[in-house]
């Protein structure tokens, strides 16, 4: 059997983090992955239902509310600039992850 490292539960996409006082939209975490070390997740879609081009039966996110191939800005650049100013201001990173509540890729960013 092989120990991993306990790792605290992240804070999930989608909803405004509390990241040690400081709430920021669209960035979550951290996660701790003894592969890439300390992860922030950024959230591009930010949307409370999973915008996806799919709707795979095992994504942790349940169903596609909105399937789309459309790719469109679903948060500005600069929100996800300064949240993660301030984040990375506050605690280190070993590297950041576009991930969230849909399908990254859609975001025009």
């Amino acid at each position: 059997m092989i120990d991993e490292p306990q790792m605290d539960a992240p804070e999930q996409p989608g909803k405004d983090s509390d990241l040690g006082g400081f709430h920021v939209k669209t960035v979550y975490g951290p996660v701790s992955s003894w592969r890439l070390g300390r992860s922030f997740g950024v959230d591009p879609i930010c949307r409370e239902d999973k915008v996806c081009s799919f709707d795979c039966v095992y994504c942790q996110l349940g169903r596609t509310k909105e399937k789309t191939c459309e790719r469109r800005e679903f948060v500005s650049v600069d929100d996800v600039k300064k949240d993660l100013d301030e984040v990375l201001a506050r605690v280190e990173a070993d590297i950041i992850t576009f991930s969230g509540t849909g399908e990254p890729t859609l975001a025009s960013i």
